[in-house]
């Protein structure tokens, strides 16, 4: 590979390379790192959006998961009450860790665990 000396500054400003420009050793490191780089957007995200669904999410998931009570509506009361309590909880939880990345992450398997639990319910 031959490689040249730029000649314009732009060229060379293009080249270099920052010191917290890390290879990443793990599939989706790099994403989690870019969200931490922006904390208040990431913040946002995690406690507007992505918590209205994770909750709207919890709430369907709930009935799978749930046994049905002694009058047989438990598995379906429980989590219209407990909404509320679902989503103080997933708006509040961004706001407080240093790297909201790894929050975000969590969030996402969250909520694919529980779009695998309403399939499973719904093909049972």
């Amino acid at each position: 590979m031959l490689v040249t000396w730029p000649k314009t500054k732009k060229a060379m400003v293009a080249l270099t390379v920052r010191k917290d420009d890390k290879p990443s050793g793990r599939f989706g490191r790099g994403l989690i790192e870019r969200w931490n780089n922006r904390p208040l957007r990431t913040r946002w995200i995690a406690s507007g959006p992505v918590a209205f669904v994770m909750a709207i999410l919890s709430m369907a998931s709930l009935p799978h998961g749930l046994p049905a009570g002694a009058g047989g509506v438990d598995h379906l009361v429980m989590p219209v009450i407990v909404f509320p309590l679902i989503w103080a909880v997933l708006i509040v939880l961004p706001l407080l860790p240093d790297r909201p990345g790894r929050l975000l992450g969590l969030y996402i398997s969250i909520i694919l665990a529980e779009l695998a639990l309403i399939v499973a319910g719904f093909l049972a």
